[in-house]
């Protein structure tokens, strides 16, 4: 997936965009043969894999008209959703207000610092005295971050919590198992007890088998879920160094919530007295 979009001369000023190589749009370009064009890392790399982008010419199809663009600048990446946008390639063609076909919906305006909220109202009579029969929405560029970002993590939240709850749950299941479990084994551990094993070998072995058993259950749930990105069902959204990540913070999780679970159990069976042990029923 590419997106297309225009940006006028202006913008790297406006933004403090950054330029990785090349340049950006000026004057220079006027009455040039070819559309200047400034791509990201994601859309230079699938255009032109392994040579250079800049100077290259590639052609596109708008509105069944074929256009001839050129590359005159590259940057690393660009997220006009913001940070949580999900990765794509953009190719940034200049827009001028008399040759563009196309209007401009979106206009970045830099204001001095302090400026008071006030002038939206004022630009806003301003925007209307030139084309009354066009709506605006006026409002600074951090406040419409800022709903921006909440929309998008209010979903994360939500399963945040869910899953929290749901960890919460397996912790109670698993302490509970591990209690039952101990209790059942008393007879081997106060056995084990008498004939010379330590408290501290009881309790490492209580928690070691809590983490092998563990081990062995993540194990099988890799090479079921090692398919996701082996056949790319979520394409670029679960790579393999997001995968490799996510599986190692889950790993990480588990063998903690396993070890918490475990102490306890692990213990108390270390506690055990060898001779109320054995008469244990």
């Amino acid at each position: 997936l590419t997106n297309f979009i225009e940006a006028s001369d202006e913008l790297p000023d406006t933004l403090g965009l950054k330029l990785a190589a090349g340049r950006w749009f000026s004057a220079a370009d006027d009455g040039q043969d070819a559309i200047p064009t400034v791509l990201d890392a994601r859309a230079a790399a699938a255009l032109f894999p392994g040579r250079p982008a800049l100077g290259q010419r590639f052609s596109n199809t708008n509105l069944g008209v074929e256009r001839t663009l050129r590359v005159i600048g590259l940057v690393d990446t660009f997220r006009n959703q913001g940070p949580l946008m999900v990765p794509t390639s953009f190719v940034i063609t200049r827009f001028t207000p008399h040759a563009t076909q196309s209007r401009p919906r979106t206009i970045l305006l830099r204001v001095a610092p302090g400026t008071p909220r006030g002038f939206e109202a004022k630009l806003n009579r301003r925007l209307k005295a030139v084309r009354s029969d066009w709506d605006y929405q006026i409002a600074p560029l951090k406040s419409m971050r800022a709903a921006m970002l909440k929309e998008q993590l209010t979903p994360l939240v939500l399963m945040t919590v869910i899953a929290s709850f749901m960890l919460v749950m397996v912790a109670f299941g698993l302490f509970g198992v591990l209690w039952q479990n101990t209790t059942r084994r008393i007879p081997e551990i106060g056995l084990r007890r008498a004939i010379g094993a330590r408290a501290g070998d009881i309790y490492r072995q209580i928690i070691a088998e809590q983490l092998l058993v563990c081990s062995f259950a993540m194990g099988v749930g890799l090479v079921l879920l090692v398919q996701l990105p082996l056949t790319g069902a979520f394409a670029d959204t679960l790579n393999w160094p997001v995968f490799a990540g996510a599986a190692a913070l889950s790993m990480f999780v588990i063998y903690l919530l396993s070890f918490a679970c475990s102490l306890y159990p692990g213990w108390r069976a270390s506690r055990l007295d060898p001779a109320a042990a054995l008469h244990y029923e």
